[in-house]
């Protein structure tokens, strides 16, 4: 990971957009810590491979019983050899 930076200073310093499509009221058993460091992680990664001018965006949906967290960011695909 990069050194440290509040992760939406750094979409702003960087130019890039950050959007969030969040349904309310959803929680999530696990270890709160471990949640937070995989999200810095998706977040991360978006900033660093994503499209510069473009924009990421972190969607979390209820999906039955289930929470679906998504991170996606404009930019390539990667390929089959670098998947």
């Amino acid at each position: 990971m990069t050194a440290y930076c509040p992760l939406s200073r750094c979409f702003f310093e960087s130019g890039m957009q950050l959007e969030s499509d969040i349904d309310n009221g959803i929680t999530a058993l696990g270890d709160k810590e471990k949640l937070r460091q995989v999200i810095n992680i998706l977040l991360d990664n978006a900033l660093k491979y994503s499209d510069p001018a473009g924009k990421v965006t972190v969607m979390l949906k209820r999906k039955s019983s289930e929470a679906l967290l998504s991170v996606s960011g404009s930019g390539d695909s990667l390929s089959k050899e670098e998947c």
